[in-house]
């Protein structure tokens, strides 16, 4: 690694390269006030110029997503932190963003009440998705990139055909706007997080819900599954509190029920 004897000045009290280079450190001059202890944790700064409603980091890493309130949806590169494109075609904010799992395209939920599907590398708008009647709060691909996920305002999630563009299932049965929903990583489920202070795991295929999380005493934010898929963590609005729910009493519930 080849480093600058001016950088060296600016290098953290406490920094790795400090220890390394400590003979060299004696030949440049020193900092008396103000030198921090440590790096920040902040590695790059992506102005978007407006307030950003959603972001999702691709799976290779090298590309972010950002969807603001300029309407406007941008790629980034993690490295330079530079935009390399801009997909134009929502009509008002775009609330949310994802990357499908091969990073080959974006799915994004507007106020406009639309959904729409991007090819990640060309920019071309490859369809607009018709259905909510409210602003569309939450988007999410399914592991496979085969259907995707969406929740609005109008107190619905839709599981659509990610190829056609066409709704596959309506998951009915929120008393408020919904604010978050995800996949289970094995595409099997869908939990749903909504203002009516609950969260929902459905079943993906036929629309049924499985379990319904009480507890929240408001809004419930955003919710996510874990990497296994047994476990769920939910937010809510008015405090910094977070819930975290075992799936082991769904099978419970569901036997119950039959």
């Amino acid at each position: 690694m080849e480093v600058y004897q001016s950088a060296l000045v600016w290098i953290p009290k406490k920094s790795r390269i400090r220890e390394v280079y400590a003979t060299d450190l004696r030949r440049v001059p020193k900092v008396i006030l103000g030198l921090s202890n440590s790096w920040g944790s902040t590695e790059l700064v992506m102005r978007h110029g407006s307030d950003v409603g959603g972001v999702a980091v691709s799976q290779n890493g090298d590309r972010v997503v950002s969807g603001a309130h300029d309407k406007i949806i941008r790629i980034w590169n993690t490295v330079t932190g530079e935009v390399e494109a801009e997909f134009r075609g929502h009509t008002a904010r775009v609330k949310s963003v994802a990357f499908s799992q091969d990073d080959s395209r974006v799915v994004s939920g507007s106020d406009d009440k639309m959904v729409h599907i991007w090819n990640a590398i060309t920019g071309e708008l490859e369809a607009m998705l018709k259905g909510h009647t409210d602003w569309v709060t939450s988007v999410a691909f399914s592991p496979d990139g085969g259907r995707l996920v969406s929740g609005s305002f109008d107190k619905n999630v839709f599981i659509w055909n990610a190829t056609i563009g066409e709704i596959e299932v309506e998951l009915k049965g929120h008393m408020n706007a919904v604010t978050s929903v995800a996949f289970s990583p094995d595409g099997s489920r869908v939990a749903s997080a909504s203002n009516d202070k609950t969260v929902r795991i459905w079943n993906a295929r036929v629309g049924e819900v499985e379990l319904e999380l009480k507890g929240h005493t408001h809004f419930v934010t955003s919710v996510a599954f874990s990497q296994d898929g047994t476990r769920i963590v939910s937010s809510k609005s008015g405090n910094w509190k977070v819930r975290h729910s075992v799936r082991r009493s769904c099978a419970a519930a569901k036997s119950a029920r039959q």
